[in-house]
């Protein structure tokens, strides 16, 4: 799941004066609100705008706390909103600064406002939220140390478990006041006869000799706040064994186990299920069944690279994890089952690199074979279901690209699949055909879609030269005149790492490119 920031605890409106006087620190959340305000409005029309406008907001944050250091509502504010900007696709894609370095202005930010208030559930979740995408930025870096990656993931999980035990309690006693509330008639204290006010409704301050005035929601916490923490810890869980799945077999990896993942889990997928049973969280069924399969088939292949199962538990246990409600009509589980079908051809390839038997490697291309086959037919139904969205249209044909090169690719010795040998011509034709359709629908994504378009230019070009010459490099200099002219305007240097990053997910072989 991807970061989503709470949403605001402050709002204010704006004194009614013809020129907007910054007198107090609500006057200055006030006029941070008003440009938040406006960063919604034009967030999908003019992200650019909506991001000046961001930012604008964030300097009046900075400003009323260079005056108001210990206004916790300032601080919160400013340390969401800089999530918000790093973590929402339009946002994120206008930025001029590496999206890594606003996120550790997040974190930093987030730390600021949580040493106002240790206890503040949002600043906590919100902070969880921050570290995971920190993690996720850190493990795509090359040239960074996975271990970094997963002490984030840790530090999250803490901030994660904080938030959710105070939510806990808070949710309990406005269970108790709502229990105790029930068939009875409040009497009012109050001489003028009003009703008194349960504790989990929203609190308004009032200037009444002001025309208009500043008001506070503080929201109650209900059970799908507590969904929300514990999907999110359940997402942050998925992102730790999807890093663990490339570092087992690095020397100091961590210490973290594949015990330590699941008795983590348990105790969320637990207090999920007594909710189900408890609370009226069905319109969230959906949701919840997609982020814990998600889950599950990332701890399934962690498992199988363990060796702590063998593959035919892997395939089958992966089949009953995405056997979610309403799959059939859902582009976004059709995606996640495929991605976990292509995890399970990429541990499965690793793991049989090892075996000696001729047999068994034919068994596990085999299976490898009908989990692509699989992944290839649920990622069709995607497609056919969003044609309406163009960016997960261009995404759902990458992906129908790259399995078809995985299957080809089980041609080659020492596989040698029987099938991908039979069917070589045709999976090249049909990842042709997929690479140069995500090439056209992210070409009309303007500037979003440029190096997404690129990189299909250049997978349809490696296509080219595997149709030309499918098992050896004997003309390399046709071979470079192919993958230059599929992508113009980049440099040796791009192209080789986007080559290399093909070899390292096993859709050619290095010595086709001359990468050996």
């Amino acid at each position: 799941m991807s970061a989503r920031p709470k949403a605001l605890l402050k709002h204010a409106k704006a004194k009614k004066k013809k020129e907007q006087v910054l007198e107090d620190a609500d006057d200055y959340l006030a006029a941070a609100v008003d440009n938040e305000d406006a960063v919604g409005k034009h967030r999908a029309g003019d992200p650019l705008k909506s991001l000046r406008f961001a930012r604008r907001a964030i300097e009046l944050y900075k400003e009323g706390l260079s005056k108001w250091p210990r206004n916790l509502d300032l601080a919160y504010n400013k340390a969401r909103l800089e999530l918000e900007i790093a973590t929402h696709p339009l946002l994120a894609k206008c930025l001029d600064v590496p999206i890594i370095d606003v996120l550790y202005q997040s974190l930093r930010s987030h730390e600021y406002a949580l040493s106002l208030d240790q206890d503040n559930a949002d600043a906590l979740f919100n902070a969880g939220q921050v570290l995971t995408s920190i993690a996720e930025h850190v493990a795509k870096d090359d040239d960074a140390s996975d271990t970094e990656a997963l002490n984030y993931l840790q530090q999250a999980l803490e901030y994660q478990d904080r938030c959710l035990l105070l939510q806990k309690d808070n949710y309990a006693e406005t269970q108790r006041i709502h229990d105790k509330a029930t068939g009875q008639e409040f009497e009012s204290d109050d001489d003028d006869g009003g009703a008194k006010v349960d504790s989990g409704t929203t609190t308004t301050y009032e200037d009444r000799e002001e025309q208009e005035h500043w008001f506070s929601v503080v929201e109650p916490v209900t059970a799908n706040t507590l969904v929300d923490t514990i999907l999110a810890q359940l997402s942050t869980l998925t992102t730790l064994c999807s890093i663990l799945n490339g570092t087992l077999d690095a020397p100091g990896s961590s210490s973290v186990s594949l015990s330590w993942v699941e008795a983590c889990s348990t105790n969320l997928n637990d207090m999920l299920e007594i909710m189900t049973k408890t609370e009226d969280i069905t319109f969230r069924a959906n949701e919840i069944a997609l982020v814990k399969a998600i889950f599950a088939g990332n701890l399934l292949e962690l498992g199988f690279r363990s060796r702590s199962i063998d593959i035919s538990a892997y395939k089958n246990e992966l089949e009953k994890a995405f056997d979610v409600p309403d799959i059939e009509s859902s582009a976004d589980a059709q995606v996640a089952y495929a991605r976990s079908l292509l995890a399970l051809n990429g541990a499965v390839g690793d793991i049989s690199t090892n075996i000696p038997s001729e047999l068994d490697t034919q068994s596990y291309a085999n299976a490898r074979w009908n989990a692509l086959s699989k992944a290839q037919k649920l990622l069709t139904t995607a497609a056919r279901i969003s044609t309406s969205d163009t960016e997960t249209l261009a995404m759902t044909h990458m992906l129908r690209g790259d399995t078809s090169l995985l299957l080809f690719a089980l041609s080659y010795p020492p596989m040698s699949f029987a099938q991908a040998m039979a069917n070589a011509p045709q999976l090249l034709k049909n990842a042709e055909v997929f690479y140069r359709n995500a090439n056209k629908l992210l070409s009309s994504l303007w500037q979003e879609g440029q190096e997404e378009q690129a990189a299909a230019a250049l997978r349809g070009g490696v296509v080219e030269v595997l149709q030309s010459q499918p098992s050896n490099a004997s003309n390399m200099a046709a071979t470079e005149k192919i993958l230059l002219s599929a992508s113009k305007g980049k440099s040796d240097e791009w192209r080789r790492g986007h080559l290399q990053d093909m070899i390292d997910e096993g859709l050619v072989r290095a010595e086709v490119f001359g990468m050996t």
